[in-house]
């Protein structure tokens, strides 16, 4: 697909190309040789080596509407599942969606016609479709989807100012009643100007969804009109979707805005994206604005076709301005997937109306950018970079537009393989950054207004290879320009220039001029001293051993700079005389100091002040010269400093070395003769020092200076200059090398003043602002124990490291090792040792364990790394509780299991003619709980005498009186098995026959029974009832019941605990009352609980009072000896009563028989107590951590050592609970409650497992006496 206009292009660069070549020596070979070659075509589909054919078209967006039929909807033959042919003229009213596996076919003079805004005519098939010669579709929207797409001769699919609405939250509908056109792809045109506006500055409806440029799908925008009552505008383009493999076009596929009258705008051209493997034939594609008043701006077309054999003329220009001839709507954009290229072009139709190219670079970057045919291209967008991998080419009256006019205060780059001029022009408001390899200008223009912000004063064009400039072309600025290159610069003839008000060539192998322009005009005098600029560029190495003396001293591209002893590199008062920071001037020739990096001191005579100079510049990259003082046009004035400029922004100097100095001072009073009778002028302001370097050495006896100059009588003093080190790839992280050794002096002060004028203020000293972990003017590492996560050079930035982010077994420590000797300066430059600090960058900062024991990265011991494993202290804590419980039962069930006699739970079946339970429902003695009958013993039994005390060393068993030796045969020691409780027994001799001996049962009341044990887990209170207590109670119960009741009672004794006496013993007392003093009136006797024999240190027995209740006889068991017998009777309300009234009859039993006790109910069991000392806290922990005594000698151990630990680093915590580092007391304390719940479920649980007739435990006292 190539027209006539290309390949007219093409034979011009071609021609150009010869000729620079031609004259590039004699020997060089002429343009038909090289025309006689067969060149590539640039534009071909082979020369693009990173494609592949595309995939098959995606499926079109569901249908909102049910599907259309072929005979009803479309009055055809047949329907889409095989094939539909439409053969006459349909006319839709609403959406239409075609789907199926068949084919559609229109043949020659069939239509489809839907004349309604935004109406849908969608076809998404399977086989193919194809529209014969003549055939007509008309609608808002047209989407075709086939295999295979035909468009004959004469076809037009059109959705020509049927647009819908266009998207959301656009401006491309023009506001007002000026008639503007509508936009898209491009604005609208406007023929109404506003005061003080150019035709540039006005337009109509903007532009909008440049995003999807590359898949449109956007609504073309609706033109304005210049009545309120009646809408003239033209409407906007619809959009048009054809996606096939094969697509044949030879018909007309457009989207045109609207044309309008005389009284309204046209609309804007709509969207058409076609996709397709393979595209033939020749036919048109239009997607331009409509005419009107003023033309709308043309629309969006994308082309994403794998393989091209088609020459399809494609327009998407703007509309014609009926108003305005000169200002025809914007063009829109074409892009060309495929290669990947842009073009715009406006069809050689003249326009002041912009296209917007926004958002550039586009990601993957785009190949070609082509700009042509008085299409005009605006980059609006401050701070914007156009940048393509191949050709930008402005062709044929194009023009290109960086920034706004009014509004020259950003910077723009623009880089390229190529960039092509022919007949353009390119205009830049502000500052450019042009960076291609090949420039080519015939008869254009390049075009550059810094404006006055010092920010962008600088504009840089750097083409690698080739500049050539013919026929007039012309590189203007108004500001500073640098032009280089590695190649040819060629200026051909008469006109070509390149002019700026600051201009650097540079790098150039060859710089051609053949016609030079006329000279420029002379610089301007700031002052009896010409300014001049002296500029040092690609130097490899520059040794200063004398003087170096100008004004603007430049030394870029150099290798190394070394300043000796001798060396002086000045440029001191070579400033401006004037300038912006100039003091005021009184009338006695006062002057104040000129002003820069700070302020000018005032000068003061007889009460008069003259304010001093103003700041200026920026002090993060200063190039500003200072300023003077005083009336210049006397010749009485100072001068203030220049600029020095060591590097570049680009290339940095890579080594400066100082033992000289480096000065750009402010001029002094006293470097000229003043006349007496007229005041002298102040002190000038210090210039620019700027340091573009990587590594910097001052050595002691150096100096960099920037001082303001010194005033005279009455007036101010200078102010500093600007010194500023822009380094220049600062290392971070483990590669860090200090940029700079400062030994020598560094001075921005301000003048002071010969008399009553004040001093000048300081100057500023800045560095480039410092990567992550750098501080300081000279991006030093931040100090251990903080980091810097941002850029910039304030040592505010290091904020403290998150304290909860260092482990307390841990200490800060540097990013890297410190190394000495690290920086070492070319020639005799004393090696220098440097300290790292810090240097973190992100948190958390590093750091390491403070011994090797501990283990990276929290710095837990092994033990540590086990429980945190598993969650943490409580986790840990807990899951160790489970198992240590869990392994608890099991053994407990083991235990069980392995101790009864009998597996299964139950009672066992009692013997024949026993009066004794075996089925083991108690823990009993050997002779409790086989039936012994020893009737011999408790016959002659006379008394029992309970030892008092706990048989322990500090309080051993004793008699509350001692037995005389006469009755010593008689007596006999015995104590329980537990060996808790000690008692005598008194029997009567062989000799001894006395009538009234024995005493019976009833003259022995009341009786006291002492409990075994302690209340402790091994050594449980019990009622131990060995043969005499069960043969004297037999006396009065059965054998059976007794038994049953120790039994009873001893079950309910293993909860009672000693230390929770006064609880423990509540259910004790219930059970009493409700099991056993029942079944024990029937039988005539009671029984409660008693304290009894409290010694002198506090310590008293518990256990049972046994006494008759009155009026009641007491029984023998039926074997023969002798009984009262008594008839059973029922429990009644008087024998209730007198249960009652048994508590004071026992008490006065007691005190009759000097018994020292009393009993106890829930009343008095209130006022209890347990014995305890002031050993009981250590005792409960030697009694608690005997099991783990081991363990518990190395906790105290470990402790000791982790407090001494926490003394030396003071960031361990120890008490602190909100984080895992400090949670050391947490494991003794799991350890301390695990064993508190052990205990319990000991007491609840566990213990009682050894008695397996659960009877015992019952609450319904017929159940436990029946079991």
């Amino acid at each position: 697909m190539a027209s006539h206009p290309r390949l007219l292009l093409h034979l011009r660069l071609f021609l150009l190309l010869g000729a620079v070549l031609g004259n590039a020596g004699p020997g060089g070979g002429g343009g038909v040789e090289a025309s006689d070659r067969a060149e590539p075509d640039p534009y071909s589909i082979l020369t693009w080596h990173d494609y592949s054919p595309p995939s098959p078209p995606p499926p079109p967006p569901p249908p909102v509407a049910p599907a259309a039929t072929c005979a009803e909807d479309l009055h055809g033959k047949g329907d889409f599942l095989t094939r539909c042919e439409v053969s006459e003229e349909v006319e839709l009213d609403d959406d239409v969606y075609i789907t199926g596996n068949g084919s559609l076919v229109l043949l020659a003079g069939a239509s489809l016609t839907c004349e309604k805004a935004g109406c849908v005519i969608s076809a998404n098939l399977s086989g193919e479709v194809r529209l014969d010669r003549g055939v007509r579709i008309i609608a808002g929207r047209v989407s075709l989807v086939a295999t295979n797409i035909t468009l004959a001769d004469t076809v037009v699919v059109n959705t020509t100012a049927l647009a819908g609405d266009p998207p959301d939250r656009t401006s491309g509908v023009p506001t007002g009643t000026h008639g503007d056109g509508g936009g898209h792809g491009g604005r609208g045109a406007s023929c109404y100007v506003k005061d003080g506006q150019t035709q540039e500055d006005s337009w109509g409806g903007d532009a909008y969804a440049w995003s999807d440029l590359e898949h449109p799908l956007s609504y073309g925008s609706k033109g304005g009109s210049t009545s309120v009552e009646k809408d003239y505008g033209g409407a906007g383009g619809g959009i048009v979707w054809l996606f096939a493999k094969d697509l044949l076009m030879n018909g007309t596929v457009l989207a045109d805005g609207g044309a309008s009258s005389e009284k309204g705008g046209g609309g804007s051209g709509g969207s058409i994206y076609i996709k397709a493997a393979t595209m033939h034939g020749g036919g048109k594609i239009s997607a331009s604005g409509g005419d009107g008043l003023a033309g709308g701006g043309g629309g969006r077309v994308s082309i994403n076709v794998f393989s091209r054999h088609d020459d399809t003329q494609i327009f998407v220009h703007g509309g014609r301005s009926s108003g305005c001839p000169d200002n025809a709507g914007a063009a829109g954009t074409l892009y060309e997937a495929v290669p990947k290229s842009l073009v715009v072009s406006n069809n050689n139709l003249s326009t002041q109306t912009d296209t917007l190219l926004l958002e550039f670079p586009n990601q993957p970057l785009w190949t070609n950018v082509f700009v042509r045919n008085h299409a005009k291209v605006a980059v609006p967008l401050l701070w914007s970079r156009v940048q393509v991998q191949g050709q930008l080419s402005l062709l044929t009256g194009a023009v290109l537009t960086f920034g706004l006019t009014r509004y020259p205060y950003s910077e723009f780059e623009l880089m390229a393989e190529e960039l092509l001029m022919s007949d353009s022009t390119i205009k830049v408001f502000g500052a450019l950054r042009m960076s291609v390899k090949m420039l080519l200008m015939w008869n254009s223009r390049m075009l550059i207004d810094g404006g006055r912000e010092s920010l962008v004063a600088t504009s840089l064009l750097d083409a690698s290879n080739l500049i050539v400039l013919k026929e007039s072309s012309v590189i203007h600025s108004n500001a500073n320009l640098g032009v280089r290159g590695q190649g040819l610069l060629n200026l051909s003839g008469d006109g070509d220039t390149i002019e700026a008000q600051r201009l650097i060539l540079s790098l150039f192998y060859s710089i051609q001029v053949f016609h030079p322009p006329p000279p420029p005009p002379p610089p301007p005098r700031a002052g009896p001293i010409l300014v001049f600029f002296h500029d040092v560029c690609r130097v490899e190495d520059i040794d200063v051993r004398g003087l170096v003396q100008g004004t603007v001293i430049h030394f870029n591209r150099a290798r190394s700079v070394i300043v000796h002893t001798s060396g002086i590199i000045s440029a001191s008062g070579l400033g401006c005389r004037t300038g912006v920071g100039q003091g005021k001037i009184l009338s006695s020739g006062v002057s104040g100091g000129g002003g820069h990096g700070g302020k000018g001191g005032d000068g003061v005579l007889n009460g008069s002040l003259a304010e001093g100079g103003p700041t200026y510049g920026d002090a993060d990259l200063p190039c500003e010269l200072g300023s003077g003082s005083g009336n210049d046009t006397t010749g009485l004035s100072t001068a203030g400093g220049g600029i020095i400029v060591m590097g570049s922004w680009e290339y940095s100097l890579p080594s400066l070395a100082l033992y000289g100095s480096v000065e750009s001072n402010g001029g002094s009073y006293a470097d000229m003769t003043t006349n007496g009778s007229i005041g002298g002028p102040g002190g000038g302001s210090g210039g620019t020092i700027l340091l573009f370097v990587h590594t910097l050495s001052l050595a002691e006896s150096s100096l960099l200076s920037s001082v303001g100059g010194l005033g005279s009588s009455g007036s101010g003093g200078g102010g500093g200059g600007r010194i500023h080190f822009h380094w220049s790839n600062i290392p971070t992280g483990d590669e860090y090398v200090p940029v700079a050794a400062v030994k020598g002096l560094i001075l921005t002060s301000g003048g002071v003043s010969n008399g009553q004028g004040f001093s000048g203020g300081n100057g500023t000293i800045t560095g480039k602002a410092c990567p992550k972990g750098l501080y300081g003017t000279f991006c030093k590492e931040c100090p251990l124990g903080t980091y810097k996560n941002v850029t910039g050079s304030s040592k505010s930035l290091c904020f403290p490291c998150p304290p909860e982010e260092l482990p307390h077994r841990a200490i800060y420590i540097s990013v890297r090792a410190r190394y000495p000797d690290i920086l070492l300066f070319y020639l005799d430059v004393t090696s220098l040792a440097f300290c790292f600090e810090g240097g973190a960058a992100e948190t958390p900062c590093p750091y390491k364990c403070v011994s090797d024991r501990y283990h990276m990265p929290h710095c837990y011991t092994a033990l540590e790394e086990l429980i945190y494993t598993f969650g943490g202290p409580w986790l840990f804590g807990l899951l160790l509780s489970g198992l240590l419980i869990l392994l608890a039962l099991v053994l407990s069930v083991a235990r069980m299991k392995f101790v009864g006699t009998d597996e299964l739970p139950g009672p066992a079946p009692t013997q024949q003619g026993s009066q004794i339970d075996h089925s083991f429902p108690f823990l009993e003695s050997l002779n409790e709980v086989l039936e012994t009958n020893r009737a011999e013993e408790s016959h002659g039994h006379v008394h029992r005498m309970y030892f008092m005390g706990p048989n322990t060393f500090s309080e051993p068993w004793h008699l509350p009186h001692t037995p005389p030796e006469e009755i010593t045969e008689i007596v006999y020691v015995t104590a329980t098995p537990d060996l808790m409780l000690g008692y005598l027994d008194f029997f009567l001799g062989g000799d001894e026959k006395r009538p009234d001996l024995p005493p019976r049962l009833r003259q022995r009341f009341p009786m006291s029974l002492i409990f075994g044990g302690d209340g402790s887990y091994m050594a449980p209170f019990s009622l131990h009832s060995d043969s005499v207590l069960t043969s004297l109670m037999s006396q009065a119960v059965p054998s059976w019941i007794w038994h049953r009741l120790v039994a009873g009672l001893n079950a309910q004794l293993r909860l009672v605990r000693r230390g929770n006496l006064k609880v423990t013993f509540l259910p004790v007392l219930d059970w009493l009352e409700t099991h056993a003093n029942p079944s024990l009136a029937v039988n005539g006797i009671r029984v409660d609980l008693a304290w009894f024999q409290a010694t002198a240190l506090g310590y008293c027995q518990l256990g049972l009072v046994v006494y008759a209740l009155e009026g009641e006889p007491v029984g023998a068991e039926p074997d023969g000896s002798p009984r009262v017998k008594m008839e059973p009777r029922p429990l009644t309300q008087d024998m209730l009563t007198d249960t009652l009234l048994g508590q004071s009859r026992i008490k006065d039993a007691l005190m009759r028989k000097r018994i020292t006790g009393g009993v106890l109910d829930s009343n008095s069991l209130r006022t209890l107590k347990d014995r305890r000392d002031l050993f009981y806290p250590f005792s409960l922990i030697l009694h608690n951590t005997k099991p783990v005594g081991h363990q518990v000698v190395a906790f105290i151990c470990g402790f000791v050592h982790y407090k001494s630990s926490t003394k030396r680093h003071p960031s361990v915590q120890p008490w602190n609970l909100g984080t895992d580092e400090s949670g050391w007391w947490l494991f003794p304390t799991g350890l301390m409650l695990l064993k508190c719940i052990q205990a319990r479920l000991v007491d609840w649980h566990v213990a009682n497992l050894e008695i397996q007739d659960r009877a015992v435990y019952s609450n319904d006292p017929n159940i436990f006496w029946q079991s």
